[in-house]
């Protein structure tokens, strides 16, 4: 074999081994669902009093060795007068208490990256009250650029992932990479790339319209009421609230295949995202603070509807066996096909066409 023919042999190798991969991956992802709901519990500051933080009672699903379920038990004064307790439930995909760190928290949905690359529109946000570690799990940053830190959010981690591919993948694939990151704010779209201190841009700039992949670090929702908020800071406060409970209805909706509407700025600008076919990945986020109980109730009243719209509570309990049973079979099988493909129908490799991927930061 001359040296050429061993070179483009060894390339065709390597690009049947990368469909294999995208072919996994895409099973993979279709398996676990379009819509996942995760639930992850802020991990507390080091000097909290431990009479302070809320026991959540976590508990495994019956075919998974993870948590799934928490409870949240809160008291209550009877018509006879008399002091009772009630239990608030919240059953997910996966729930990830205050000792995992953020590194483990990107391992379970890290295949969405690669699936972005692949062609997918992907999005994935944090939904929670504030201070309930929306901000620390999507854009935390410890130490200076190339230092990896377990507690580095989603978003680091997922650039650092999808520049590693392309890095790795240079030779079979080419890609015309964008990154934007546009703050939505009232009712304005605001390009945080541009040097004037208000630029607001319009709608077709924010949306993707190739490959793209939204990750979003969401203002908290509060009640009004309680933060005693008036003037601008009201404003804002019923704009944020407004946009969540948009997107919360989008998200139900498209689980239901039922049709969305994308009233609020937030949810025209991921429009593209919340459509059938696309991943979206949507973190439950409590606070472990007894304070928070009663904004914690009201989170997983929410999230529950969604989780189970998207899901079932029945597919919920065999959702990880199932898949990775069916992971198995099918990176079997393509192991088996790649060797018969390198053996009877080898073919040079072709540099494929440029590959446009968004990555959006909103």
């Amino acid at each position: 074999m001359t040296e050429e023919s061993a070179r483009a042999h060894s390339d065709a190798k390597k690009l049947a081994s990368e469909k294999g991969r995208m072919k996994a991956v895409w099973e993979g992802q279709t398996l676990k669902g379009n819509i996942r709901v995760m639930c992850r519990i802020r991990p507390p500051l080091p000097d909290t009093p431990q009479d302070k933080l809320m026991d959540f009672h976590p508990t495994k699903g019956e075919y998974v060795d993870h948590y799934q379920k928490i409870e949240v038990v809160a008291g209550y004064f009877s018509a006879t007068g008399q002091l009772r307790a009630t239990s608030k439930f919240l059953k997910c995909e996966r729930t990830f208490t205050p000792e995992h760190t953020n590194k483990a928290v990107f391992e379970e949905i890290s295949q969405l990256t690669m699936s972005a690359l692949d062609g997918n529109k992907v999005c994935i946000f944090c939904y929670g009250q504030t201070g309930s570690g929306k901000t620390f799990t999507m854009n935390h940053r410890v130490g200076p650029p190339g230092h990896d830190d377990p507690n580095d959010g989603i978003i680091h981690r997922s650039l650092g992932l999808m520049f590693e591919h392309v890095n790795s993948s240079r030779e079979q694939y080419q890609y015309d990479m964008k990154i934007s990151i546009v703050e939505v704010y009232i009712n304005d779209l605001i390009n945080l790339f541009s040097n004037r201190k208000k630029h607001v841009i319009n709608m077709d700039e924010a949306t993707g319209k190739d490959m793209t992949m939204n990750l979003i670090d969401l203002a908290g929702f509060e009640k009004d009421k309680e933060t005693g908020a008036t003037g601008q800071r009201l404003e804002e406060s019923k704009a944020i609230n407004s946009s969540i409970f948009e997107l919360n209805n989008s998200i139900t909706a498209l689980a239901e295949g039922k049709p969305k509407r994308a009233g609020h700025t937030l949810t025209r600008v991921l429009d593209p995202c919340l459509a059938k076919g696309c991943r979206v990945v949507m973190f439950v986020m409590v606070s472990p603070l007894k304070k928070d109980q009663s904004e914690t109730e009201n989170t997983m009243t929410k999230a529950e509807m969604v989780s189970e719209a998207t899901l079932g509570p029945k597919y919920l309990d065999q959702m990880d066996s199932t898949f990775m049973l069916t992971l198995r079979n099918t990176i079997g099988r393509e192991s088996e096909a790649e060797q018969q493909n390198f053996e009877f129908t080898y073919k040079p490799r072709r540099r494929s066409k440029p590959n446009p991927c968004s990555f959006e930061a909103a």
